[in-house]
């Protein structure tokens, strides 16, 4: 009877020697487990520290702000800085920007009774719009922002402002039918997308971009209503060329790896993190020039490593900005061509067949849409035209302006007679 007992004992026996054998077992596993990840990171610390130490020596070869006290700062002199003209012009806006939409809405219609009331809605700004015009003939602009500034009194809000109501004033002038005046106004607009800031970071190369916008905006509505002749066609599609678009860009970018390099020094960043983000943004400033297909064909963010996951977030929030900047060209590029083909009519008395023999008739160079490398979707319709470039998806769905995130994109210049 004492047999199975003795038997249980030993099993037990068995039993508590596997566990301990297999706890031991366990035990170097998890400690190898340790030692190898320890070994990864150590190993992983090294290579990423020499990539990133690789890419600051490259951005200081380049002559690159490695920090924001870096960052050039641009050195007006006060009596050409236009920033304190531009200022009292703020001072004489009008509180509310209410009248502003009733006057937008009084240039849709082309009749004499809605230009008279559009006219009589201008009235109050004049001062303002005066003084802005002025402001966009001296020869620099710079305003230092204050951070503490609410969005609505920072100097671009209030440029961008500005800039609708001389767009509202090239409407006023085309309705009358005084191109030159319409013209001055639009060159206006374009001169005051100089204006920067001394923050040196992407938001000063967005505010280029949507006061070129607006300007854009004022050429196509303009354009599509009053004559505009191959000189005036001209001046105006050299002033369009003349906004060095990519400077701003470059710029913004190069100002917010500063800004990253001086927080990411201040807070604990994975030296991966940093090398990979510092190589991305690099990436964004090489990419420049190159159409939006060439860059989605990079895969600047898909070429990061898993692990890297903050900078991989920071990189998709990035990568927008890129998007901006290739619509702001496709922008310029389309209003040149609008230009061209105003010009085209003004000296042949009829618009081309095709962009290729607007080319060879006028002369003048013509970008490809930005977007996809290829020339921009030209057409005649009866005896005038659509033009238009497409957007991100690559996709040509006509002349049809989507409204992306309150923008629009597929931008549509036409001309009918």
């Amino acid at each position: 009877m004492q047999l199975p007992r003795r038997t249980s004992i030993i099993s037990l026996g068995y039993t508590m020697k596997w566990l301990i054998s297999g706890l031991k077992t366990l035990g170097l596993g998890i400690l190898a487990l340790v030692v190898l990840s320890v070994m990864t990171v150590g190993i992983l610390r090294a290579v990423w520290g020499h990539r990133l130490a690789a890419e600051m020596e490259a951005i200081k070869a380049r002559g690159e702000p490695l920090s924001v006290a870096d960052i050039p700062q641009p050195k007006i002199p006060d009596s050409q800085n236009a920033a304190p003209i531009y200022k009292q012009a703020f001072k004489e806006l009008p509180e509310s920007s209410n009248s502003e939409s009733d006057l937008i809405k009084a240039f849709e219609e082309t009749d004499s009774a809605s230009l008279a009331r559009a006219a009589e809605l201008l009235t109050p700004y004049q001062r303002s719009i005066a003084l802005a015009v002025r402001a966009s003939s001296m020869s620099g602009c710079v305003f230092p922002l204050a951070k503490q500034d609410k969005y609505a009194d920072r100097p671009e809000t209030r440029l961008r402002r500005l800039s609708r109501l001389l767009g509202c004033s090239a409407r006023l002038k085309a309705g009358q039918g005084d191109a030159d005046g319409a013209v001055r106004f639009i060159e206006a607009q374009l001169r005051m997308a100089d204006c920067s800031g001394t923050e040196g970071r992407w938001v000063t190369f967005a505010q280029k971009s949507s006061m070129l916008s607006i300007a854009s905006g004022t050429l196509r509505d303009c354009g599509s209503r009053i004559t505009i002749n191959q000189a005036q066609a001209r001046e105006l599609y050299n002033a369009f060329g003349a906004a060095d678009l990519k400077a701003a860009y470059v710029r913004g970018v190069q100002g917010e790896r500063a800004h990253f390099l001086d927080a990411s020094a201040k807070s604990p960043v994975a030296v991966w993190d940093r090398a990979a983000q510092l190589h991305f943004l690099g990436g964004q400033i090489s990419s420049a020039d190159l159409t939006y297909k060439e860059y989605e064909a990079r895969g600047l963010t898909r070429k990061m490593p898993f692990y890297a996951r903050a900078a991989r977030m920071r990189a998709g929030q990035m990568t927008g900005i890129f998007t901006i900047h290739t619509r702001s060209r496709s922008r310029l590029a389309g209003s040149r061509i609008f230009l061209a083909l105003l010009a085209h009519h003004d000296r042949c008395g009829s618009y081309p067949r095709t962009l290729d023999e607007l080319r060879s008739k006028l002369g003048w160079p013509l970008e490809k849409d930005p977007f996809t490398g290829d020339d921009f979707v030209y057409r005649r319709e009866s005896k005038g035209f659509i033009l238009y470039g497409l957007d991100q998806d690559l996709r040509d769905d006509g002349d049809v302006t989507h409204i992306e995130n309150s923008y629009s994109r597929n931008v549509v210049w036409a001309k009918g007679e």
